[in-house]
């Protein structure tokens, strides 16, 4: 085991003060590393004959099936192995895996039990999906996944999630609210008029009037107004994703007596937006795939 992973080397080979066997609560270091290795009884001769530091390890934390996938590989018994795993597994082996460093010792196995992991990341749960991607390097499943977290994820998340994807759903979110603020700035300054059929309408003031006034109660109703600061954005806004507030900001409400005056005045700006989203995948997630898929850098 200490050479399957060097997580478990340290162990085996604690350089904390192990939990003795019958009273783990004297003097022990109580770090959760320190809780997994556990000192043979004083009594057990055998055991402490044997001259490894520990005499057990404690993996009751652990998911039972995935541990049971990884020490019968450590302990070299491929035939009990399965040649593929449910998506139900997947999530738990990589988090091992993850946690104990050991992505060498399961690459031969990874062509089988990802063999349809273009088609079945797309079927099952996206942040379960993203996540299998980054722990065995699979970059190109990770890019497509990264991008339709962005956009179709909501702040809710609880999966584990690599750094910086989050972050730019945050900033695209934001972005979407200042066009709406900005838009909303200009008509209050009187440097825009929302009115479109001036042209040939007579009280063109009173359009825009009214095309205002239906503008700013539709942005109260979906909660972009009024405009707080970025740590106290209203819930729903958090609660939905960026293509569900881009489709409402898109399709807002709008009252007029002119059916090119009833269009949402934000559409265009927030299609253009959507075109311009930032790329999630980060250098540095490509650099940990490579480690993690065995390619050279």
């Amino acid at each position: 085991m200490s050479f399957a992973s060097p997580v478990w080397n340290k162990f085996v080979f604690p350089t904390w003060k192990p939990f003795a066997a019958k009273n783990p609560a004297t003097d022990s270091d109580s770090t959760p590393d320190a809780k997994k290795s556990k000192i043979a009884d004083s009594d057990d001769k055998d055991k402490i004959k044997s001259g490894l530091p520990v005499d057990k390890l404690d993996f009751t934390g652990d998911n039972g099936e995935a541990l049971l996938i990884l020490l019968r590989i450590a302990h070299l018994r491929f035939q009990d192995d399965p040649a593929t795993l449910p998506y139900q597994t997947l999530p738990q082996v990589a988090v091992l895996y993850d946690q104990y460093q050991c992505i060498n010792l399961v690459r031969p196995w990874l062509p089988q039990w990802l063999a349809d992991e273009e088609t079945s990341s797309l079927k099952s749960s996206l942040e379960n999906w993203l996540f299998i991607a980054w722990v065995f390097g699979k970059e190109k499943v990770f890019k497509e996944l990264a991008t339709r977290t962005v956009q179709r994820a909501s702040y809710q998340i609880t999966e584990p999630m690599p750094d910086g994807i989050m972050k730019v759903r945050m900033e695209v979110v934001n972005q979407l609210l200042e066009i709406a603020h900005a838009k909303i700035d200009k008509c209050l300054q009187s440097k825009e008029s929302l009115c479109r059929s001036d042209a040939h309408n007579a009280r063109p003031g009173d359009c825009d009037a009214m095309v205002l006034g239906s503008f700013i109660r539709a942005l109260q109703e979906l909660g972009v107004l009024p405009k707080v600061a970025a740590n106290r954005m209203n819930i729903k806004i958090l609660r939905i994703s960026i293509e569900e507030l881009a489709h409402k900001l898109s399709t807002l409400v709008i009252k007029s007596p002119y059916s090119q005056c009833s269009v949402s005045p934000l559409k265009e700006q927030i299609v253009e937006k959507l075109r311009s989203i930032p790329d999630p995948v980060l250098d540095s997630h490509r650099r940990h795939m490579k480690e993690q898929s065995g390619v050279e850098q």
